[in-house]
């Protein structure tokens, strides 16, 4: 919420969150006892141009530290402006106020949200008329909680103008104006009575005139330009494969479709709560308002894809890329991780226990301070902290191959290299390429005698053992499957131990025991009785069974950035930081 780019009626400024709740600086909006402040955001950030957005809604987060006592606070509102304007075009008031536009706002006082227009009065300035307003739960103005609270103004003249203030991703109250001289136009910003609020990530999420989310359009590289099926596993986009289900006001996600071209569909078929929701979202540059995914542990909400031969990236590939536009919408960004603790861990995605990528955080000061971890069973390289902050947009993945270099390889944040790993960190034979049945004996070899359990070598897995039957001869005749094993490929040649050790068999493998799962972490992996469940909001997912090149790499984060006004967030040194990659 860079200053310049505001009026600066209130004269707030920054400080270091004392709450604890968001990320580094954040506003501190306040205004005395019976007193009203209020700032307007002039320019779009980063390009200097004029707020000139219609239709938008506008955003923030919010919060209020525990150590204040909350009686101080007990006749403070917090609001939201739209379409303000007429600043000091009525010369016998104060030209630093909006003397026109419409304001959202919660009113602790009341317990009530509320919107209000404010109308230029001659030789008054701007009075405040109240619309509508509606009884809100006592918890929006909880004391050491995370809160959002968002306030849209759509519509033109012609048709009225829609209002509508939620809290905490909650429809609050709504309203039409519908009066011959609606406000049509005009600045976004916030307002305080009386008391003092910490804010942070101030958005404005345009809309058109009907209420429809505005869609950037974007015609740049995509993944498909580079990778084939054979390289790219997945890849899920909030604007487009989404079923969904309405369960009273909320949307809940039965299916997203799989833009790769392999099919690898995600579904979550029980119409309860376990399903995921569609809200809608937006860019940190307030330039698009956009459909996200939530997934939420306090319904154990989870998504997941049956096991296919694409997933099984151990199999298949000789690496792994994986990123996301990801957002922690909470400070608890998935349940404890052990049960008395605060040790928080959010399923961004896992095959089992072959691959598993998450966030992690542990609020008092520790080892993970919201960071992201990847694990194979074996190895579980973390990044540095920070690299994603609550309720912010984050383009995050992880790169590492057999053969990849240091500067390659590792965590990225918006097109950072966040910290580097140790190469050869990719996915394992964990939970998959486990045998079925022998195929055939293909040489029967010489000196076997029939035994149980015998031990076996070759392929591309460990752990196979098998039962053999021989002939007089010596020669092997038979064998059948005593221990699966793991990380195998169908058709392996596998050598069968002791004798000559020349008898060969070959292998049927099926798809692993496991699926892929968003939201939701593998059972044997989880510290949990049963499961654990991540708190957080996708855009899209691109998965691929290699190593990216540093050239792919930054198409792919050059994209997300492009395809979702998040380029002020790329290094000045970014190749796409200011043309989209093609």
């Amino acid at each position: 919420m860079s200053r310049s780019n505001w009026k600066g009626t209130a004269g707030w400024g920054a400080i270091a969150d004392p709450t604890r709740l968001m990320s580094g600086n954040v506003l501190v909006a306040t205004a005395g006892t019976t007193a009203t402040n209020e700032d307007y955001l002039l320019q779009i950030p980063s390009t200097g141009a004029t707020f000139s957005i219609s239709n938008y809604a506008v955003r923030i987060n919010y919060a209020f530290p525990t150590y204040v006592d909350s009686t101080t606070a007990s006749n403070m509102s917090v609001g939201l402006i739209a379409r303000s304007g007429a600043f000091g075009t009525d010369a016998a008031v104060a030209g630093l106020t909006a003397q026109t536009g419409y304001i959202g706002r919660l009113n602790r006082a009341t317990g009530k949200a509320e919107i209000y227009k404010r109308n230029q009065v001659t030789g008054t300035g701007g009075v405040d008329t109240l619309l509508h307003s509606a009884i809100i739960p006592t918890s929006s103005f909880d004391f050491g909680v995370l809160h959002t609270m968002e306030f849209k103004c759509v519509g033109d003249a012609s048709n009225g103008v829609t209002l509508e203030l939620s809290v905490d991703d909650t429809v609050a109250v709504s309203i039409g104006d519908t009066t011959a001289s609606p406000h049509t136009s005009g600045f976004s910003g916030i307002q305080i009575l009386s008391g003092t609020t910490y804010a942070d990530n101030f958005t404005v999420l345009q809309y058109t005139a009907s209420g429809a989310a505005s869609i950037p359009s974007y015609s740049g590289w995509v993944p498909t330009d580079t990778y084939t099926t054979a390289d790219l596993a997945l890849w899920l986009k909030s604007d487009t494969g989404i079923s969904t289900r309405t369960d009273g006001p909320d949307l809940r996600v039965s299916q997203w479709q799989d833009s790769s071209g392999n099919s690898n569909t995600l579904n979550q078929a029980s119409s309860s709560a376990v399903q995921p929701t569609v809200i809608a979202s937006g860019n940190s540059d307030g330039s698009t308002a956009i459909n996200c995914v939530r997934f939420n542990y306090a319904d154990n909400q989870f998504i997941n894809a049956s096991p296919s031969s694409s997933l099984n990236i151990h199999n298949t590939g000789d690496g792994i890329t994986a990123f996301f536009l990801v957002r922690a919408f909470q400070t608890a960004v998935g349940q404890a991780q052990n049960a008395g603790d605060d040790t928080y861990v959010a399923p961004l995605l896992n095959y089992g226990r072959s691959y598993e990528l998450f966030l992690k955080d542990d609020p008092t000061p520790g080892t993970f301070q919201q960071n992201m971890q990847f694990t194979n069973d074996s190895n579980s390289p973390s990044s540095n902290n920070s690299i994603y902050t609550v309720g912010q947009w984050e383009i995050v993945g992880y790169v590492n191959g057999a053969s990849t270099t240091s500067d390659q390889r590792g965590f990225f944040k918006n097109g950072t290299q966040w910290s580097t790993t140790t190469g050869g960190y990719i996915p394992s034979n964990k939970d998959t390429g486990r045998v079925d049945s022998v195929a055939t004996v293909v040489s029967g070899g010489s000196g076997y005698v029939a035994s149980s359990g015998v031990a076996t070598s070759g392929g591309t897995g460990t752990g196979l053992t098998v039962d053999t039957t021989t002939n007089i001869g010596g020669n092997i005749t038979g064998a059948t499957v005593n221990a699966a094993g793991q990380g195998y490929t169908n058709g392996d040649t596998i050598t069968i131990t002791g004798g000559s050790g020349s008898a060969t068999i070959t292998i049927n493998v099926s798809l692993p025991l496991v699926d892929l799962r968003i939201g939701r972490r593998n059972a044997a992996q989880s510290h949990l009785a049963g499961y654990e469940y991540g708190a957080f909001d996708l855009i899209e997912v691109v998965l691929l069974d290699k190593a990216a090149s540093i050239a792919n790499r930054q198409k792919i984060e050059g994209y997300f950035a492009w395809k979702y006004g998040l380029t002020d967030a790329l290094p000045a040194s970014h190749p796409y930081k200011n043309s989209a990659p093609t």
